[in-house]
């Protein structure tokens, strides 16, 4: 009997325990950022110095993607953009897009001329039109980057700033 009751309680508590796992993991899964939701990289637009806008059609679909989220004032930000201006050439069929938000246009402007970004071919540096950085990006900190492969499926957040080598050991897997 005692063997009965001992089993019984055994399954009660591992049907407990089992179903809130169950809650934790599908509240866990209603929280998660949006881009570790979809894979997919999103629709964007930002605005260049020039006046114009860069968006996902001009994506060459074979290229891999790098969004770097950023802030044209913080010294760490500047620093990552340098290294991608210095070892561009490191990263085949890439294309490095660095989205300032909306309330620093006017300093990523300037950056972007300072740096003379419109000589970099493969380097976009613009103003996020879509409030992506708001709304899809979460972002807690910059710089920071998110890799998508050439299928512009979501790869790996970097949380900070990072050599180029770091960024091809992810995009050439």
């Amino acid at each position: 009997m005692n063997g009965q009751f001992l089993t019984m309680n055994l399954k009660s508590a591992f049907l407990g325990i089992a179903a809130t796992a169950t809650l934790a993991v599908a509240a866990y899964a209603q929280n998660v950022l949006p881009f570790y939701k979809t894979k997919q990289l999103p629709s964007f637009k930002i605005k260049l110095a020039d006046g114009s806008m860069f968006t996902n059609a001009n994506l060459d679909k074979k290229d891999n993607v790098i969004v770097t989220v950023f802030d044209p004032l913080c010294d760490h930000c500047v620093s990552q953009l340098d290294e991608f201006r210095r070892n561009n050439y490191k990263l085949k069929n890439t294309r490095i897009i660095f989205m300032a938000p909306l309330d620093k246009a006017e300093d990523a402007y300037k950056l972007s001329e300072m740096r003379q970004m419109q000589q970099f071919s493969t380097i976009t540096l613009g103003v996020d039109q879509t409030r992506l950085i708001d709304t899809f990006y979460t972002v807690y900190g910059m710089p920071q980057s998110f890799l998508y492969n050439d299928q512009k499926q979501f790869v790996k957040l970097i949380p900070k700033e990072m050599p180029v080598d770091s960024f091809r050991v992810w995009l050439e897997r």
